[in-house]
């Protein structure tokens, strides 16, 4: 099937880009539960900047999916571009065969005649 090696690469790339967006080892992002001032301020800061980044579990999700969706729209514009050009060669195949079967029908027919 010709689509296996396409698919192999989207699969493998796939893999790439969700392993960068989202690495399987990571740091704990469980807030500090403390009443003091200080730890609540850090915290928030801790927080700010981490929802900044979008490093929850739901986010990095869906950062991965857009990843892949993103890399499964240049698959499939990669895609078109291929059979566009595969129609375009199939067209100019069949221009060129044509041709050639009537030139040799009328080399065949004037063969035919001077008998």
């Amino acid at each position: 099937i010709p689509a296996g090696p396409l698919l192999s690469a989207a699969v493998s790339s796939a893999k790439a880009v969700v392993s960068t967006v989202a690495p399987t080892g990571g740091v704990s992002k469980a807030m500090p539960m403390s009443g003091s001032a200080g730890a609540g301020t850090a915290s928030a800061g801790t927080s700010t900047a981490s929802g900044a980044t979008g490093s929850g579990d739901a986010w990095d999700l869906l950062e991965a999916q857009r990843a892949v969706t993103a890399e499964g729209q240049k698959f499939n514009m990669a895609y078109l571009q291929l059979q566009n050009e595969m129609q375009r060669e199939s067209r100019e195949h069949n221009a060129i065969s044509n041709i050639m079967k009537v030139r040799h029908d009328s080399a065949k027919a004037a063969i035919n005649n001077i008998r």
